[in-house]
């Protein structure tokens, strides 16, 4: 039996098609790896200039010691700013859960992003 031209044609255009697809399900891996990498490396870069303000930030630091005190009165400013570290510290957190529940981040990346979160004191000077 004589295989003919169309039969090697038609064996060569169906296996470069099956290539084909193998090469982009490879790619669309590689690009869904890159894209969780990039998202935990984001979340965690994210809670790094969190803990960052702290640690070269002394005024701010101040603020947030003396907030911790229930006793402290805090001026409006200081308020304001307080309020506005908790809305950073709560951008944080819904960024961080809205990546974990899409699969961005693996489950270690956001329980150790959640703990880093979960160590900020409460702060009863706000309280009053």
């Amino acid at each position: 039996m004589s295989i003919n031209k169309k039969s090697v044609v038609e064996l060569v255009g169906v296996t470069a098609v099956v290539v084909s697809l193998a090469f982009v399900a490879w790619e669309l891996q590689q690009s869904n790896r890159i894209a969780i990498a990039t998202t935990e490396m984001e979340v965690r870069n994210n809670l790094s200039s969190i803990n960052e303000l702290i640690t070269t930030d002394a005024e701010f630091a101040a603020l947030l010691f003396k907030a911790r005190n229930e006793n402290a009165e805090l001026s409006e400013f200081e308020e304001f700013q307080m309020e506005s570290w908790i809305r950073r510290l709560l951008n944080a957190y819904l960024a961080m859960e809205t990546a974990y529940l899409n699969g961005m981040i693996p489950r270690d990346t956001y329980e150790a992003a959640f703990n880093d979160l979960d160590t900020n004191p409460e702060f009863p000077a706000l309280a009053k």
